[in-house]
């Protein structure tokens, strides 16, 4: 809906400058002319357009600006320039549909250059979060398993390797990926175990997620040296 209402209101632009365009210079035009007002509305329509190609996520906002950014000075260093060619009027095209092409040229480099970058913070900010879903996430779950329990001895042990987790570095690695699958997999069954009273299998479980835990880190220390 949002992305509909900014192209409706986009055509609002395209309506005021052709009747401008067709009230005041006519239909008769050089080609020149024509070559100019096709440009003009194709950099309009790559700054409505390219914003909308940024991935949907918590960050598409700041890719989106940063590519509308790109598309709206080549928009506007095509209207100025184009303006230009369309008072002049030239007889021939050629001139005009060079400078154009380079102007084009320029923007394609510097749009794909951007684009290239957001995929890369793309993917930062999508191995950060799977990082981060390992510590908070099953710090979480810890939690809400450790109020689900009356027996107070194994609450202390649930809260002690809630401790560990949250404690842990929140940089991953591919090496630890296993580990941390484990993690999340005894985790879950802990959940069943202490909802259904089998305390002597969650202190199991427990010990079981506490060992992983430990060898995630310690990985992990080994990797950073």
């Amino acid at each position: 809906m949002k992305n509909f209402t900014r192209v409706l209101l986009s055509l609002v632009f395209v309506a005021v400058f052709n009747a401008l365009f067709f009230i005041i210079g006519g239909t008769e035009h050089e080609v020149s002319v024509w070559v100019a007002y096709g440009f003009i509305h194709f950099a309009y329509l790559m700054y409505i357009v390219t914003p909308m190609t940024a991935r949907n996520h918590k960050h598409s906002y700041v890719f989106a600006l940063s590519l509308g950014k790109v598309s709206i000075v080549y928009f506007a260093v095509e209207f100025v320039v184009n303006m230009f060619f369309i008072l002049l009027s030239l007889e021939g095209y050629k001139f005009c549909l060079v400078v154009n092409i380079l102007i084009s040229g320029v923007y394609a480099v510097a749009l794909l250059s951007n684009i290239f970058a957001n995929e890369s913070s793309y993917e930062q900010v999508k191995r950060q979060d799977a990082e981060l879903n390992y510590v908070k996430g099953c710090a979480a779950s810890l939690d809400v398993i450790a109020s689900q329990t009356e027996d107070r001895a194994l609450k202390r042990q649930i809260e002690d390797v809630r401790d560990l987790v949250h404690s842990s570095q929140s940089r991953s690695d591919p090496s630890v990926r296993d580990l941390e699958r484990g993690v999340k997999e005894q985790i879950e069954m802990l959940s069943g175990y202490v909802k259904s009273g089998r305390l002597d299998d969650a202190a199991d479980m427990l010990k079981k997620i506490k060992n992983c835990a430990e060898e995630r880190n310690i990985r992990l220390m080994s990797t950073r040296r």
